[in-house]
């Protein structure tokens, strides 16, 4: 019993570190998204692998570039839309745009993220689990940026489950061999 209680702490922290983060866990509609953003990325890599899967392993074939390029396409179309529907109408009361060259260079390294990651789901015996996990490990960078960048505040909790996350991406590598 004491276990359980243990992890459902664990999982669902207190109210004493939702208020010093000042978020409401139960009533944000941004933590359901980010739980929704969780389980659509686990789809989506699903499907991808399914795409380049050979014909013999049930999967369509299709060669990494042909499924990175419909990506972008798809890409393009998407953030087109939220830019035209979302941010046009109130941009002058809100965010005005401003050129920066990190847009260009976030846009190449995104490319190369994804490319690298077409390129290890079409590798034969390639875990989706293992590489779903690798393709999150980006919160190290975010960690790192947060922690120098913004001064985040409350670093030995967000330490710790970043932590978590390391050794489970250490055990699901541990698990395959």
């Amino acid at each position: 019993m004491d276990r359980c209680v243990a992890c459902h702490s664990f999982i669902f922290p207190s109210k004493q570190k939702w208020k010093k983060e000042g978020i409401d866990f139960k009533h944000n509609k941004w933590i359901y998204s980010i739980v929704g953003a969780a389980i659509l990325g686990a789809i989506s890599g699903l499907y991808d692998k399914y795409l380049m899967a050979p014909l013999s392993e049930g999967g369509i074939g299709l060669d990494r570039m042909v499924v990175q390029s419909w990506y972008n396409i798809y890409q393009f179309f998407m953030m087109g839309a939220m830019l035209i529907l979302l941010w046009w109408p109130k941009h002058k009361q809100t965010t005005p745009f401003r050129w920066e060259w990190s847009i260009l260079l976030i846009s190449i390294f995104l490319s190369a993220a994804d490319f690298v990651y077409f390129y290890s789901l079409s590798l034969d015996g390639a875990m989706i689990s293992i590489v779903s996990m690798v393709r999150r490990s980006s919160v190290l960078v975010s960690f790192a940026f947060g922690a120098i960048w913004f001064h985040e505040k409350n670093l030995k909790n967000k330490a710790a489950d970043l932590a978590l996350v390391l050794i489970g991406m250490i055990f699901l590598y541990l698990g395959t061999r």
